[in-house]
């Protein structure tokens, strides 16, 4: 399994996208091996965006976060207004 090394700058950054190329790769990486060995080819996409989502509402110190994606579109298609609530159990 791919292993996360980070320098001490990239573990102080506020958002993902301070961190270098190499270190993003890596993070991909980590995630997509993680994703396939816990819960299969299928679902690491999902699982993926999930991780992401939580680490959002930790990095704001909070239990619950709340996201409206309104007039979103996938692939040039409406697709609607949408609200994910994520909530530590």
């Amino acid at each position: 399994m791919a292993e996360l090394i980070l320098t001490e700058d990239e573990q102080a950054a506020d958002s993902y996208l301070a961190w270098d190329d190499a270190a993003l790769g890596k993070l991909v990486r980590h995630l997509s091996q993680t994703c396939a060995d816990e819960y299969g080819a299928t679902g690491a996409h999902t699982t993926m965006a999930a991780y992401l989502l939580v680490d959002l509402a930790r990095r704001s110190n909070a239990d619950t976060a709340t996201i409206d994606l309104n007039g979103a579109s996938a692939q040039g298609e409406a697709i609607g207004d949408w609200q994910i609530t994520i909530t530590r159990k």
